[in-house]
């Protein structure tokens, strides 16, 4: 990294940790107790509402109070109670409605200023409701989202008649988001490697799809041939790597090019803020259905060759499709959760308990799941060097097969590394706040579960790769196929077919 980069971070993590010598909310009536000479970091809540850093303005003095009541309908605001003071309310988004729409409702009741806490103030600085400040960034009226500390907040909410001073910060996120760490690992590498396994997939999807069509038309006569007879053949040679491939072409290109692409995961204004905080949790639940569809490929293919060293536990049992109803639930029970997940973040609703419940669930998921897969892969392993003499023990070998449980062997170890990796990063989040709020620190562990989660669908796809062969008879047609042949082509994987 260059030195000029290095000391843009060493400034930003600096200027979040000392804010108070700059900040911009004082107390100047204040001669006494904690709050006497204290001052808070307040940049904007976003750079499309208010005054900003770079307009002229003299500080704003009010009187602070604390707002109880609906803070999202005009209508409930009494503007003899807000009119020309400071009002704290909660967190940005545990408003259930835009920042926007708080701001206007406080704003046509008279009120000086409107201050949120956040334990990363200024980070939502390209938030908008899709009218990019058309209606609220020429206006006087103060938004400020300010650093939640406990003792100075408890100071403040708990003095009455409280004047507090104010004028908004720089953003400190600006430049963070602008920098060259920021952009790499957590808006190009991704958007790529997503974007990349997503069209992968697509790819591999098609080609099986004609691999069956092109089966069909030899096995059955013309004659025969009706959409109902296509539907027939087709069915039984679907199997988890085709769901697995569908899954990844639509969530993984959509994370790829919206998310990280286009919005920059929030280092950008070019999405509206539902969109982006939509993809807040990453699409985990598409992800995790396409993992548990991995396990059921590599664990089937694992207990076809190895039956005796494979697990035998109920959860090995699950996540090899043994039981479908439990897998079923395994699949569907996260998804819905992770959808509902993101719904509600871009309905403006998030809580600490909706954050730390959600992140806990797929952080055990994975953990569940990543070691099985280390498990059943050193059990692979550690039975390939008797297969590798089978033949001097007369022992038949499948070459075919050991081809595939090598290539699926791999993936699954990398896809178990990759979730460790996302799974490392949830728990940073959770056991390092104070470092998880720095800009260095955001960028670092968002980039550890950023990059887990690409990697995660990277390896999903790469599982279900065919490879270029010159068929037989054929030398002038290029084909696509897998990576078995023969008999063993009829039970790949889902114990039918790879078709």
């Amino acid at each position: 990294m260059r030195c000029d980069a290095l000391c843009v971070w060493v400034a930003l993590d600096t200027y979040i940790r000392y804010a108070r010598v700059w900040a911009a909310i004082t107390f100047p009536m204040e001669t006494n107790g904690p709050l006497a000479g204290a001052s808070v970091y307040s940049p904007p809540l976003t750079q499309y509402i208010g005054p900003q850093p770079e307009d002229p303005m003299d500080p704003v003095l009010a009187t602070l109070i604390v707002y109880q009541g609906n803070i999202c309908n005009a209508d409930t605001v009494d503007a003899d109670v807000v009119r020309d003071k400071a009002v704290v309310v909660g967190p940005n988004f545990e408003t259930a409605c835009s920042q926007e729409q708080t701001y206007l409702a406080f704003q046509s009741k008279g009120a000086a200023a409107i201050l949120s806490w956040s334990y990363t103030p200024g980070n939502m600085v390209y938030s908008h409701d899709g009218s990019r400040g058309a209606r609220t960034r020429a206006l006087k009226m103060l938004s400020l989202e300010f650093a939640y500390t406990d003792d100075v907040y408890n100071a403040m909410v708990g003095t009455a008649n409280l004047t507090v001073s104010l004028l908004p910060d720089p953003n400190v996120w600006v430049p963070a988001f602008a920098s060259a760490p920021y952009q790499i690992f957590l808006r190009w590498l991704p958007a790529c490697m997503l974007s990349s396994a997503g069209i992968a997939a697509m790819v591999f999807g098609v080609v099986h799809y004609r691999r069956m069509h092109e089966k069909y038309m030899h096995d059955v006569p013309e004659s025969a041939q009706s959409l109902r007879r296509w539907f027939e053949y087709l069915q039984p040679r679907l199997g988890p790597q085709h769901l697995a491939l569908i899954v990844e072409s639509v969530s993984a290109t959509t994370l790829g090019v919206v998310a990280f692409a286009i919005g920059g995961f929030f280092s950008t204004p070019n999405l509206p803020a539902p969109a982006m905080l939509f993809f807040t949790t990453l699409m985990s639940g598409f992800g995790y259905v396409s993992t548990i569809m991995s396990s059921i490929v590599w664990s089937r293919q694992l207990h076809r060759a190895l039956p005796t060293s494979s697990a035998t536990s109920r959860v090995a049992s699950t996540l090899r499709g043994d039981y479908p109803w439990a897998t079923a639930l395994l699949c569907l029970i996260p998804l819905a959760i992770d959808t509902f997940m993101s719904v509600l973040y871009a309905a403006y609703f998030e809580t600490s308990l909706t954050d730390t419940l959600n992140s806990l669930m797929f952080a055990g998921l994975q953990i569940m799941v990543s070691g099985h897969l280390i498990f059943s892969v050193r059990a692979y392993y550690k039975e390939a060097r008797l297969v590798t003499f089978a033949a001097a023990n007369d022992r038949p070998v499948d070459s075919a097969l050991q081809g595939v449980l090598r290539r699926l062997s791999r993936c699954a170890l990398g896809l178990s590394v990759s979730m460790l990796i996302y799974v490392a990063g949830l728990v940073v989040m959770a056991t390092s706040p104070a470092f998880f709020y720095s800009p260095t620190g955001w960028t670092l562990t968002w980039s550890c579960v950023v990059m887990g989660r690409a990697l995660d669908s990277i390896f999903r796809v790469l599982m279900f790769m065919p490879r270029l062969i010159w068929q037989s008879g054929m030398p002038t047609k290029l084909q696509l196929i897998s990576n078995k042949s023969g008999d063993n082509n009829r039970h790949y994987a889902s114990g039918k077919s790879q078709e």
